[in-house]
């Protein structure tokens, strides 16, 4: 909301790196990438896959609870940050609203 509203080519731009990002971090071994890649265990899918196999193939449980402290981190981030996000796109939305009204009124006199 804070990418698209300001600057709406941005919106579409930003889904597509957030999916690259998820998608690239869970099916490449970031055990063997450089150390600049390693941001890539914060993100939300690459855990969630890493529980999924925890769970479903029973394989090596000595990270599950970094897993779900990712997610949960994500979950709690995403709903603190979520009204302050409304309030500025609602503040925007008013704004613009505002503006076109102010234009309305003003050709409205011209005629």
């Amino acid at each position: 909301m804070l990418i698209v509203l300001p600057i709406m080519p941005l919106g579409g731009f930003w889904m597509m790196f957030f999916i690259i990002t998820n998608i690239a971090a869970t099916f490449s071994p970031m055990e063997t990438c450089p150390e600049f890649y390693r941001f890539t265990y914060a993100m939300p899918i690459k855990n969630a896959y890493e529980l999924m196999k925890v769970l479903f193939f029973d394989t090596y449980r000595g990270h599950i609870g970094r897993y779900f402290g990712v997610l949960i981190a994500w979950v709690v981030l995403n709903n603190i940050l979520m009204p302050f996000c409304l309030m500025f796109f609602s503040f925007k939305l008013k704004r613009a609203a505002a503006k076109l009204a102010k234009e309305k009124v003003a050709e409205e006199h011209k005629a």
